[in-house]
This record gives structure tokens, C-alpha cells and sequence, in this order.
């Protein structure tokens, strides 16, 4: 997760260049590891971005990115799915490449400078939020996801344009007024080309209230309740990480129901990460841990009744168009691709976390954490995210459907993404396996990490420096 704020308007260019780097350090938790500004005072625009290096770490992913045509400046977050593909075709067309890294926003530029802005946009897969500045039409672009996984916000103050991952950033700039219009819905309707008039299905229904209290009053019960991504060290929303609240969102679920809430391992500490999965886990006994491929989120799904994967059932729904066509924009393409978003059952680390305090309304540990202060480093997030991976080795979701060859299949091949996964981190950190990883043996990779973490004997996993310790 990165940071991306900009200001398009007329402005003095002391006032421009103020504005946005007090807009981008609002923004500086979703993005510790890098920032930058690029900033044309004739055209009166800025633009500007905090870095979370996930793909490429090295400096040639710095934004704001400059394409080499020199047409289009870039600010992205997100991730690009499917880049290496856009990569390969830009390799295999009339115009040379020269790549200078290994970044998907680098791969991004050079798509938008060849193919122009709608053409890059019908190819791409992936969770996004992309500000564009045109030097030639001089105009400037927001684009989101399809399904607005990457936030985006935007207003006007005082004839002044202003955008931001975060609404933090537009109150940093001066004046801004920020009192949000409930009769906004009423104007729903103007974009019904892109929220395809959501508001008049039978099946959806909106309310504008705080989310925990609109779950203490409700009547009705559900299927499934998540929650949108959120910082919980953040003022204000440590009581929708309690154990009150997760027992509150029990009592309105269907039996069989799922309670899904996200946790931003970059947004917190490695402490604050075990108490909120302990807290999770004592409400709801069945909790598994799910995370797409590379990034600092991970999703906890709780349920009362275990849970079990049915692939007949996967299938089924897949035959459904748009079903499938949601599927595929976030990479899956078969039950594999399902299943791999699965980290570990949360019994697995039960012991990693039993030390941990629980958070309770007459506890919130959260915002006391000593992330408010500084958010933890890179090398922090990994070792976090490390010490839940390596659960995963040996470990399945429960699934059905399968006959007993497919399963053996599966679990072979699940075995294999896990070892890519690990690989990842082994080549970052000089970790076991690192020699047979970089041969793409993951096999040999894997037992390589297997035997270091037996000899660990079920201690945590230490990055110190650059090597596993």
C-alpha cells in the first residue's frame, strides 16, 4: 500500500510545492519507505507519492514516474497482476525497450506512452489507484480499480482541485472544508455508468451511520460482514477491533456465517497484529488467514462452524459471467488460484500469539501502540508477515469436491506456490534455500526452509539486518 495526494490549480509556487508535501506527509504511514514530488508551476499541478516497496525495492521504482516519451507523469498504488504479461508485449513491439528495474508502475508508464491511457487501461489486472498529468493535453487523469479496492478521494476548495488515497490529505491542505453532504447519494444517479445504478438493486441497501452501532440496533442478520481497510491505530476505530465488537457482529450472522476483517500488517506493530488475531480468534473459533500474492494486508475470516472449501461449488459459480469476470481481474482463474490465496488456519499459530493481550473496550490497546508514532519498517511488516507464512508449509485449507487423485494434484501444486511464495523472501533476505530458489527449484528450496525452521524448534523467524537470523 503506498500514498498518492496532488493538487491541480492556480497557485504561487511557494504555496503549491507547501501544500502538497504537507498533503504527502499525511500520507507518510501508507508509505515509509520512499517519497517524492514533482511539481509544475506553469501548468499548476503537483503530484506526489509515499513509497511501500513491495516488487521492486531498488530506487528505479521512485514516483512520480516520468515516461520515457517525457508525455505522461505517473502517481500509482496498487498492484498490476498481470505486468509481467503487459511487459512481454511491450518487448515483443516495433518500439525498443530499456527497462531501468523491475517495477510494475515502471511497466505502467511505458504501457500508457506506447498504447495511450484507455487501450493500457482495458489490458490491466490488478487493485489500483493511478493519478495521470498529460503534458501535451494538459490534463490530468484518475483512474480506479474496478472495484475500488485502492480509495481515491478528490474535491474543490476554493477553485483549487485536490485528491488523496486518504481523506487526511485533502484536510492537510489549507481551507479545505471537509463536512460531508448527506444528500450526496441523491446524486447517484449521474454516474450510473460506472456504479450501474447500484442503489436500485433489491439486493442492496445503504445506510449512512457508524458501523458498530448500526450493528448493536439492526433487526437482520447476514451471510457474510466485513469491514473496508483501515488503520487501526487510527483515533476512533480501535472499537471495531474489540472483543465486544467481534461478539457483537457474531450475533448477526446466519448460522454458517462469516466474519471477514482486514488487517494491515504495515499499519501496525508485529505486538498490535498478535493481539488483534487473538482477539478475532477467541470470538470466532474457526478463523483462517487469507492474503493475496505479495502484499502487507491480510484478511482474517472468522466463522462459529468450521469451514471447508468446496471446489464443485467454486465451479459452479464460475460458470456465472460476471461471477468470472470479477474472478479474473483479481487473478483467479481455477480453484488453485482460489486456494492460494490461503495463508494458514489461525490454530496453527495459536502458540506465536498466546502471549498476546486482548483488545476490549476498556482496553484499547491500539491506541497506545507506539506505531502512532513511527510506523514500523519494512523489514518489520516482512518479519510479521514471515512468521504467519511459514504456517503455511504443510498445512491446507479444508477442502471438498475433489476426487482422491485431483486432491493429491492440488496439493502438490499448492505446495509449489507456497515455495514461490517463500522464495520471495529467501532471495530478499538471504534466507535457506536462497541458491535453489534463484534456479527456480523450489522443491529443494522448500526443504531447505523446512529444515532451518526444525532446527528452530518453533521459535519466531528474526530478519536482522539483511540475513534471516
Amino acid at each position: 500500500m503506498c500514498g498518492i495526494t496532488g493538487i491541480f490549480g492556480s497557485l504561487r509556487k511557494e504555496e503549491l510545492e507547501n501544500s502538497v508535501h504537507r498533503m504527502s506527509q499525511s500520507l507518510i504511514h501508507r508509505g515509509p519507505d520512499d517519497k517524492g514530488a514533482w511539481i509544475n508551476k506553469k501548468d499548476g499541478v503537483a503530484l506526489a507519492h509515499q513509497r511501500l516497496s513491495i516488487i521492486d525495492l531498488s530506487s528505479a521504482g521512485h514516483q512520480p514516474m516520468t515516461s520515457s516519451c517525457g508525455r505522461f507523469v505517473v502517481v500509482f498504488n496498487g498492484e498490476i497482476y498481470n505486468y509481467l504479461q503487459l511487459k512481454e508485449k511491450l518487448n515483443n513491439s516495433k518500439y525498443k525497450q530499456s527497462w531501468k528495474g523491475h517495477s510494475d508502475t515502471e511497466i505502467l508508464v511505458s504501457a500508457f506512452s506506447q498504447w495511450g491511457i484507455e487501450k493500457t487501461l482495458n489490458q490491466l489486472t490488478g487493485m489500483f489507484a493511478i493519478a495521470v498529468w498529460d503534458l501535451k493535453s494538459k490534463k490530468l487523469y484518475l483512474i480506479r480499480d474496478r472495484f475500488g479496492e485502492k480509495p481515491l478521494y478528490y474535491g474543490w476548495s476554493n477553485g483549487v482541485f485536490l485528491f488523496g488515497s486518504e481523506l487526511k490529505a485533502l484536510r492537510a491542505y489549507k481551507g479545505f472544508d471537509n463536512v460531508i453532504d448527506k444528500n450526496v447519494l441523491s446524486l447517484a444517479h449521474h454516474f450510473s455508468k460506472w456504479n450501474h445504478n447500484a442503489q436500485k438493486k433489491k439486493n442492496v441497501h445503504m445506510y449512512i451511520q457508524d458501523g458498530r452501532t448500526f450493528t448493536r440496533w439492526t433487526k437482520n442478520k447476514y451471510d457474510v460482514i466485513t469491514l473496508e481497510p483501515m488503520s487501526p491505530i487510527q483515533a476512533g476505530t480501535v472499537n471495531l477491533y474489540s472483543r465486544e465488537f467481534y461478539q457483537l457482529a457474531a450475533e448477526r450472522l446466519n448460522k454458517g456465517g462469516l466474519m471477514m476483517q482486514w488487517l494491515p500488517l504495515h499499519l501496525v506493530g508485529p505486538d498490535d497484529a498478535k493481539s488483534i488475531l487473538k482477539t478475532f480468534q477467541e470470538v470466532y473459533p474457526h478463523t483462517s488467514i487469507w492474503n493475496s500474492f505479495l502484499t502487507r494486508i491480510v484478511l482474517l475470516v472468522g466463522s462459529k462452524e468450521e469451514i471447508a472449501l468446496d471446489k464443485i461449488r467454486f465451479e459452479e459459480l464460475m460458470r456465472i459471467p460476471e461471477i468470472q469476470n470479477s474472478a479474473q481481474q483479481i487473478g483467479i482463474n481455477t480453484f488453485l488460484d482460489f486456494t492460494d490465496f490461503f495463508l494458514t488456519d489461525a490454530a496453527e499459530v495459536r502458540s506465536f500469539v498466546q502471549s498476546a493481550d486482548l483488545i476490549t473496550d476498556d482496553r484499547p490497546l491500539l491506541e497506545f501502540s507506539p506505531v502512532t508514532l513511527l510506523p514500523p519498517l519494512k523489514l518489520e511488516v516482512d518479519e510479521t508477515f514471515l512468521n504467519y507464512l511459514k504456517y503455511r508449509i504443510g498445512n491446507y485449507p479444508q477442502v471438498r469436491g475433489m476426487m482422491p487423485s485431483e486432491k493429491r494434484r492440488w496439493e502438490k501444486d499448492f505446495r509449489t506456490r507456497t515455495a514461490q511464495r517463500l522464495s520471495i523472501f529467501s532471495q530478499r533476505y538471504h534466507g535457506p534455500g536462497e541458491s535453489a530458489f534463484k534456479k527456480k527449484n523450489y522443491s529443494e528450496g522448500l526443504g531447505e526452509v523446512v529444515t532451518y525452521l526444525n532446527k528452530k524448534k518453533g521459535q519466531p523467524i528474526r530478519l536482522k539486518g539483511i540475513q534471516w537470523e
